[in-house]
C-alpha cells in the first residue's frame, strides 16, 4: 500500500504503533491469567486445609501422667504428597 502511495510511510508507522499499544496488553493478559487461575487453586487448597477438622479428640478425662521414661523414635520414616515425594526415609527421635 506504501508502494503504490494508497497510504503515507508515517501512516503505516502510526497504524503499527497503535497495533502495538493494543496487543501488548492482551498478550500481558494471557500471561497474567493462567497465574490468577494456578494461585485461585492454591488458595482453595489452604481454604480446604484451614477448614478440615481435626480428627483427634481430647478425651474429657485425659489421664494425669507422672513420670514419663524412656524414648520414642522412627526411623525410615517418609511422607509423600500426590505426585510428589516431600521427605524420605529420616529418623524422628525423642529422648
Amino acid at each position: 500500500m506504501v508502494k503504490d502511495m494508497s497510504i503515507t510511510l508515517g501512516t503505516l508507522f502510526m497504524f503499527m504503533g497503535l497495533l502495538n499499544e493494543i496487543l501488548t496488553p492482551l498478550h500481558l493478559l494471557g500471561d497474567i491469567l493462567p497465574q490468577y487461575s494456578r494461585r485461585a487453586r492454591h488458595i482453595d487448597r489452604f481454604i480446604n486445609l484451614v477448614e478440615t477438622q481435626n480428627g483427634v479428640r481430647d478425651p474429657k478425662k485425659p489421664l494425669k501422667l507422672k513420670k514419663v521414661s524412656g524414648k520414642i523414635e522412627f526411623k525410615n520414616v517418609s511422607f509423600f504428597y500426590p505426585n510428589n515425594s516431600a521427605k524420605k526415609r529420616f529418623l524422628v527421635a525423642s529422648p
